[in-house]
């Protein structure tokens, strides 16, 4: 008895973290209902070591994650927040994606740079970055630009940027190839900060920290699907699909950061 006394606290702050709460009256209320929706069924967090996580994705084994920070912060980081720094540099690293195929990692760059930036692997070691092209539509923008990268298909990434929440398409040699604001298919939307393309479902997931929502868009962006709210998130900067766990991670760049687990039944 005495155990289960101990360990009752801990047994309901577990559930009401994996538990959302009713929706009440002025809540945001969840996106359109369609065949196929994931259903989403609760949350867990963790602290994160990563000084201003802005953007991370599974590597290539999915036994980790790749993250960055805006302080240019580069490394792992373990599903309990523990993080593992490969290197810094001075980089407002914002969001990373990687390439199925080779393994390279891709870095969206805001501030001046504006830029997209490649690591190769396997050792990622601060020699193995370079910058490959720039987003000339996003100069200017300081702290409104790039903020979310992601892979797409046939060797092409999307990168999004916050002010007018824009959606470009670029090759790897950096051709712009398409370019459009996603305000144009989801009014609500407020900007891009963080994208991730799941090529099973074809979907594009992009968070928006200033909305607190996960919006779902099919994968040419031509049609919002849904939209998840998260308004217990405090900054929701980058998302990244994790389906052998039936979660979608989330980093929070705050004070504390933040690691997310948001977990799906159908994903």
């Amino acid at each position: 008895m005495r155990l289960l006394r101990l360990f009752a606290p801990l047994a309901v702050m577990y559930i009401a973290a994996c538990t959302p709460r009713p929706f009440v009256e002025g809540d945001d209320l969840p996106g359109p209902e369609f065949e196929g929706k994931p259903v989403y069924l609760g949350y867990t967090s963790v602290d994160a070591g990563v000084h201003g996580l802005s953007g991370l994705c599974l590597t290539a084994g999915g036994s980790a994650l790749w993250a960055v920070g805006d302080k240019g912060w580069f490394g792992q980081m373990d599903f309990d927040g523990v993080a593992t720094k490969y290197w810094g540099r001075i980089a407002d690293m914002e969001g990373i994606t990687i390439d199925p195929a080779t393994g390279s990692l891709y870095i969206a760059q805001e501030s001046a740079s504006q830029s997209v930036a490649r690591v190769k692997g396997p050792d990622y070691t601060a020699d193995d970055y370079e910058v490959l092209f720039k987003v000339k539509d996003a100069f200017g923008n300081l702290n409104s630009g790039l903020e979310g990268i992601t892979f797409y298909k046939d060797n092409t990434l999307y990168v999004g940027t916050q002010k007018g929440a824009n959606l470009y398409l670029y090759n790897l040699e950096g051709e712009c190839l398409s370019a459009v604001s996603l305000k144009e298919i989801a009014s609500d939307i407020i900007e891009v900060a963080g994208l991730c393309y799941d090529p099973e479902r074809d979907w594009l997931w992009v968070s928006d920290s200033e909305s607190h929502r996960l919006y779902v868009f099919d994968g040419a962006a031509t049609t919002m699907l849904t939209y998840y709210p998260v308004p217990f998130i405090a900054n929701n900067e980058s998302v990244y699909i994790d389906r052998a766990r039936n979660c979608v991670w989330v980093g929070s760049d705050e004070s504390t950061p933040k690691l997310y687990k948001l977990q799906f039944q159908g994903l």
